[in-house]
């Protein structure tokens, strides 16, 4: 019977455990946020490209786009759908672009084969930004701020100034 009660109470610390070192649940919308963050980056790394760059550089590149835009559809939850579904067709038109490329085309060629779904995927990119990450980075430096000042103990109060 002893053995039950301690296998029972070392579950139950492990439970404990387990539960203690959880991380802490990010709030959905500055996730969201961030996925648009990484979104904008590869876009800047996909207009960085010139006729210099290699083709693998170009082809990681858009992959690059494409796994961020996939990223901004899964953090969005219901945020911004319609910013959303106008960066997803435009990077799902990309997608399909990128799959029509022969190897044949010059580096220029690719380059400005794609400028019009950069173009739309940067669009949606800073309309979805402005709906919704401003706020929730007001209200993240709000929370911060209230923590902050509540973790300063207030001063005792000593004699009035003269």
């Amino acid at each position: 019977m002893r053995t039950r009660w301690l296998a029972a109470g070392a579950a139950a610390l492990l439970v404990l455990a387990a539960c203690n070192n959880a991380e802490p649940t990010p709030d959905p919308e500055l996730a969201f946020c961030d996925s648009l963050d990484a979104l904008a980056q590869s876009v800047a790394a996909v207009e960085a490209l010139d006729t210099g760059s290699t083709v693998d550089e170009v082809e990681s590149s858009l992959e690059a786009v494409e796994a961020a835009a996939a990223d901004v559809r899964e953090q969005a939850g219901d945020l911004a759908e319609s910013q959303v579904d106008a960066i997803e067709a435009a990077a799902n038109e990309l997608a399909d672009y990128r799959s029509t490329i022969e190897g044949t085309e010059t580096i220029e060629q690719v380059i400005q084969g794609f400028a019009d779904q950069v173009v739309a995927i940067k669009a949606a990119l800073q309309e979805a930004g402005q709906v919704h990450c401003g706020l929730a980075e007001a209200e993240a430096a709000a929370s911060q701020a209230a923590a902050a000042a509540a973790s300063v103990a207030p001063e005792p109060s000593g004699s009035p100034a003269s």
